[in-house]
């Protein structure tokens, strides 16, 4: 059967990438967003942010499935470790062939009309095989990362066969070029909508009118103790935000509670975001108008794209980690108002939704 524009479909398959939370946070925001304008039935698989989409979630049908692996970092630095992503690598693709077997019948039975990936590549190969169409949602290819540390491979080449199986890409603000699909389409920024005023979180946080709120981050791939041992944060009006579960060391830390997974209103009540780089937090940052310091994970291709953008923006700093962790980047939030200030300037499509665009794209599908 060919695909076009027109075809009837009412129930979706989203896959979306175990590696690490910040996939998962954006596709939370379209599926919100699909489900509150459509009466498209979704299933979501996942395995990694399970029980973040499930509490995020609980009306929609979530199976657990493992659908990749991404990258290994070095515990205590931003670094790819190469060998121990080579070895991950190379066993997820050995069971390519049992997932894509498996997730064609469960497709096939269950009647799904329309896959989207976040961004696992095998089901495209499933809507391929079964003649149905595909959306990949990103601003980074699993094949561009692995091509940028490796080079081209054999297994790299699979990687770009199975990407190229999907109907269209819609391409992310903060994107790589995302060459390897056949057809792309550019959307606007995708991320949580906040839900809670900043003045009223700020007011139960105990910030005051003259203080800073400042959010560190590492993300789910490092060591998170780093976090707890940061120093040089002296000054009496700066109180620095932490992610949940790291251990709190002064009084001048406060910790996201455990069991919060909306974090996007307590990045929307800070100053300033200083985090490794990663597209959930940028693009957090950007929806509250935050100015954001990011250092880059050495030889994670995504990372360069992200630093780029934020530079040509003019709304942060490009930080090393050396400057994370010792706080040095402290000497350099004289700029903040500037930075702030250029939040005003950002063309529409850091500023309109792009799950409508989605939304309207997926509609275009099912008619």
């Amino acid at each position: 059967m060919e695909w076009g524009l027109n075809c009837i479909a009412k129930k979706i398959c989203f896959y979306i990438s175990d590696h690490g939370y910040g996939h998962a946070t954006r596709d939370i925001a379209i599926i919100r967003h699909l489900r509150s304008t459509t009466d498209i039935d979704i299933t979501v698989k996942t395995n990694r942010p399970y029980n973040l989409v499930r509490d995020s979630l609980p009306n929609v049908k979530l199976i657990d499935c493992i659908n990749d692996k991404g990258v290994v970092l070095e515990n205590l630095k931003p670094k790819v470790d190469r060998n121990k992503t080579l070895a991950l690598f190379e066993m997820w693709c050995e069971n390519w062939e049992s997932y894509t077997k498996k997730e064609t019948i469960f497709c096939k039975e269950n009647n799904i009309d329309l896959i989207i990936s976040d961004i696992a590549p095998q089901p495209f190969l499933v809507a391929n095989e079964l003649g149905i169409p595909s959306i990949a949602i990103s601003n980074f290819t699993w094949h561009s990362v692995f091509s940028y540390i490796y080079g081209n491979n054999t297994i790299t080449k699979r990687l770009e066969d199975a990407y190229k199986c999907a109907t269209l890409a819609c391409v992310l603000p903060f994107s790589e070029p995302m060459k390897v699909f056949n057809k792309r389409v550019p959307v606007s920024l995708v991320s949580r909508n906040i839900d809670v005023p900043r003045y009223e979180l700020r007011k139960s946080l105990g910030i005051g009118n003259n203080e800073k709120l400042i959010y560190a981050g590492l993300g789910k791939s490092m060591d998170e103790s780093i976090l707890s041992n940061l120093f040089g944060i002296e000054e009496k009006n700066i109180k620095l935000l932490l992610p949940s579960g790291v251990k709190i060391n002064s009084e001048r830390n406060i910790g996201i509670p455990l069991d919060y997974t909306e974090t996007q209103n307590y990045l929307g009540a800070c100053d300033l975001i200083v985090s490794k780089a990663g597209y959930s937090t940028v693009s957090e940052a950007v929806k509250a108008k935050v100015p954001i310091f990011i250092f880059q994970r050495k030889d994670f291709y995504e990372d360069i794209f992200l630093a780029k953008e934020i530079k040509k923006l003019k709304i942060g700093e490009i930080i090393s980690f050396e400057e994370f962790v010792s706080s040095d980047w402290i000497n350099k939030i004289d700029k903040l108002t500037e930075y702030g200030d250029n939040y005003a300037h950002l063309g529409k499509r850091y500023t309109e939704d792009g799950c409508t665009d989605i939304k309207n794209i997926v509609k275009g599908l099912i008619d």
